[in-house]
């Protein structure tokens, strides 16, 4: 679907106090085979909105069970949020962000992971601020992804392709994308 995104003042900290009502809210991220889930073990909400800087996500994640990935290199394999951003609707040239939040005890600090899939856009280039930190119910975390990651400038009108997964890992049982 295309979405009119509201424009959003936040600072990026981790903390979803400043949000408010502000963004795109999704309050149902369905599991594969588009099943919804009960929220007892997990569920995801989730604010997107734009700023002259780029694109502003919060995901607030309710987890019984943290387990994030001891592999800086496999972040998604444990719990996690993971942002694609692309020019357009179905364009192959995007960008994907991996953020582990870094509360599950053995992770001391949020750890990200960029990958760029443009022929012209080396990940080296990229760049993403976030933050987060644990909650009562499981972690927050916010983003900031910047429209130089894909070379355009905030207009009126302007369509990009945004998805976003959220990913639990609960042991024993694997890893559940949401």
């Amino acid at each position: 679907p295309v979405l009119d995104l509201p424009q959003g003042t936040v600072v990026i900290d981790g903390d979803p106090a400043d949000w408010g009502d502000q963004g795109f809210v999704v309050q149902t991220l369905p599991a594969a085979g588009a099943r919804v889930r009960t929220a007892k073990d997990f569920d995801v909400v989730v604010h997107v909105a734009w700023s002259p800087e780029g694109l502003l996500v919060l995901a607030e994640v309710a987890d019984a069970k943290l387990q994030e990935s001891g592999n800086a290199n496999e972040l998604w394999t444990g719990d996690s949020i993971e942002l694609f951003v692309t020019t357009g609707l179905r364009q192959p040239d995007f960008y994907q962000a991996i953020l582990s939040p870094g509360v599950d005890g053995k992770q001391k600090a949020l750890r990200q992971k960029l990958y760029s899939f443009h022929p012209n856009r080396p990940v080296a280039g990229l760049a993403v601020q976030s933050a987060a930190r644990k909650t009562a119910k499981g972690y927050a975390v916010e983003a900031l992804l910047p429209w130089q990651n894909l070379g355009v400038t905030p207009a009126p009108g302007l369509q990009f392709g945004f998805q976003i997964l959220a990913n639990d890992q609960d042991g024993r049982e694997g890893k559940r994308p949401f």
